[in-house]
């Protein structure tokens, strides 16, 4: 190469371009990772993973593409000859592109015989094998989109690359990288993308809190890809079995994926079976027809369920009693507040024109007048201040005497089903549902307070100038900060009692039972409060991600979000949340 061209590419290119090269009629690619090395191959022995792993990450995540003609080469380092070089030509065969994406994936789904199912490894191997596959790029979507199809485990997706002659450093960070594309080329969140390839993967993940953050963070976008795998695989497998797939993809973290018709949305409003009785300020009141409820029945769905064995923990909410708590809890401000947490205990639904999934989440409740009120957080201390001065719902918005008083809803859940507008925007929440003839009231018009992707927590928020709905809903906080501080102070640093009320597989309102197994320090904030997340007995049920979990005497705020495999079994975990001292 002449030293003008060599200066001219590399004044040019920076970490992370890519390079098409064309010798002797053959194409190949090249990944410009500075100081004048390019890297060519994923089976170059040559690569120094970490030193150049913030350059695949830019490759991966939007590069500048070049050209580059050569008719010699004898090394991949700036020694390379070449006779000419075309600067800013698309590479039109990056295989991250869509339709990229989509012909690999179809191209195995053709080779998939009727015996093999989507729920297996063989299916992983087709899609590996689909293009015999060699560039860095197409392994990590392959590798993305085959474990999102497939049961597969990532061990048995890393065993079977390990096959295909990938060494095992080489392995780690080809599943590091996916996870890093369904983070940031999909979601654009180039921020926390740059904090995780700071962190060394090349060790079993969890080994210690920052690993265990991480990798709990990218495996819960896991569930962001419905709306992509159906419009994948919906023409050559049932929903039914989407559904399965899918459910199996999440069956650490609980929660409850109902098929969809495949029909569009105006059939799913036709088929649920709920009369309309009330309709004030967007929110409807409902009465369900008993017997032909759209929610799934609990009963029916026992034996169905992973969690089948503790689902006679389960205490409905209606047959909740004294005599239900262990020995040295049985008293009556205990029993109260676990109804006061009922009552404030709501049902969450997301929509996402592809797939239904039942969440629960716990509310809290704020009052303005005139745009002022006493709105303070009793767990946390946050304020709640508005700039408002009259109600900001969508009727008062459009009315010529807007209301001088409104309530603030906050729907606490999880954040890897609600974590942007969009899905707030399809998220309706059920409150009161405590039995199947409940008088229920239905939430929406959701938009995103709040989103913490790293904790795993999500908050909604809905407006209502409703009195009666508000003023009830206010009641309930109040009455429920009132035992809560009563029964902190009275166990304080002395239980170890854990109680959840959730909606397990979108049903109506249950409280279980257990014993907190841990409380693991994730982060530091100050001397005063650590970001912690719990391990506990107490029972769940897919649905059951997102509600409140509540240990008697222990000053913290946390929710349910799954299992965690344990080397002598498994128990359920929290996400991250605050813990006051």
């Amino acid at each position: 190469m002449k030293s003008g061209d060599e200066s001219q590419l590399y004044n040019k290119c920076i970490e992370g371009d890519v390079l098409t090269f064309t010798l002797s009629g053959r194409e190949t690619y090249g990944i410009y990772v500075g100081n004048g090395m390019i890297v060519h191959s994923v089976k170059n022995a040559s690569i120094d993973t970490n030193r150049h792993r913030s350059s695949l990450l830019r490759y991966l995540l939007g590069p500048k593409c070049y050209s580059v003609t050569l008719d010699k080469m004898e090394d991949w380092s700036h020694n390379t000859q070449a006779t000419k070089i075309e600067l800013g030509v698309p590479m039109s065969s990056v295989l991250l592109e869509k339709r990229k994406v989509e012909d690999i994936v179809s191209e195995a789904l053709k080779n998939v015989n009727t015996e093999t199912s989507l729920n297996s490894l063989d299916f992983v191997k087709h899609c590996i094998s689909a293009w015999r596959i060699k560039h860095i790029a197409a392994v990590v979507t392959v590798v993305v989109y085959a474990c999102l199809l497939s049961e597969a485990r990532c061990a048995d997706v890393l065993s079977l690359l390990y096959e295909q002659n990938y060494n095992t450093i080489l392995l780690v960070n080809i599943v590091f990288l996916a996870f890093c594309v369904l983070l940031a080329y999909r979601y654009q969140v180039p921020k926390q993308i740059e904090r995780a390839a700071e962190i060394n993967t090349t060790s079993k993940p969890g080994t210690n809190s920052d690993k265990l953050m991480l990798w709990n963070y990218l495996v819960n976008y896991l569930a962001r890809f419905f709306e992509t795998l159906n419009r994948l695989v919906g023409k050559v497998r049932n929903d039914l079995n989407l559904s399965k797939s899918l459910q199996s993809i999440l069956s650490g973290y609980d929660v409850e994926i109902l098929p969809y018709s495949g029909e569009g949305e105006q059939k799913c409003a036709e088929e649920k079976c709920v009369t309309a009785e009330k309709d004030v300020a967007g929110q409807k009141v409902i009465t369900e027809k008993k017997g032909v409820t759209e929610e799934m029945d609990f009963l029916k769905l026992r034996k169905d369920c992973k969690k089948y064995p503790f689902h006679n923990q389960f205490i409905p909410i209606t047959c909740f009693t004294e005599t239900n708590l262990p020995e040295g809890y049985r008293d009556n401000e205990v029993c109260e507040l676990i109804k006061a947490t009922a009552d404030l205990t709501v049902q969450v639904l997301v929509d996402s024109g592809c797939h239904s999934v039942f969440l629960s989440g716990q509310i809290t409740v704020f009052k303005y007048t005139d745009g002022l009120g006493n709105n303070y957080d009793l767990v946390t201390g946050e304020k709640r201040e508005t700039h408002f001065k009259t109600c900001p719902c969508e009727t008062c918005r459009h009315s010529d005497k807007p209301s001088n008083v409104w309530w603030e809803i906050y729907v606490h859940t999880v954040a890897y089903i609600v974590f942007d507008e969009d899905r707030a925007s399809h998220a309706t929440c059920k409150l009161f549902y405590d039995k199947e003839d409940s008088q229920v009231v239905i939430l929406d018009k959701f938009v995103i307070d709040s989103v913490d992707l790293e904790r795993d927590v999500s908050v909604l928020r809905s407006v209502t100038c409703d009195a009666a709905l508000g003023d009830r809903l206010h009641k309930m906080m109040k009455h429920y900060s009132a035992l809560w501080k009563k029964v902190l102070d009275k166990y304080r640093n002395i239980s170890k009692l854990v109680y959840i009320v959730s909606h397990p597989h979108g049903c109506t309102k249950q409280v279980s039972l257990g014993q907190l197994i841990d409380n693991l320090k994730m982060w530091y904030s100050n001397e005063n409060i650590d970001f912690t997340m719990l391990t506990y007995t107490a029972a769940t049920c897919p649905g059951s991600a997102g509600a409140a979990v509540h240990c008697i005497g222990l000053k913290h705020q946390h929710i349910h979000r799954g299992t965690r495999t344990r080397d002598h079994g498994d128990c359920n975990m929290s996400a991250i949340g605050l813990c006051f001292y």
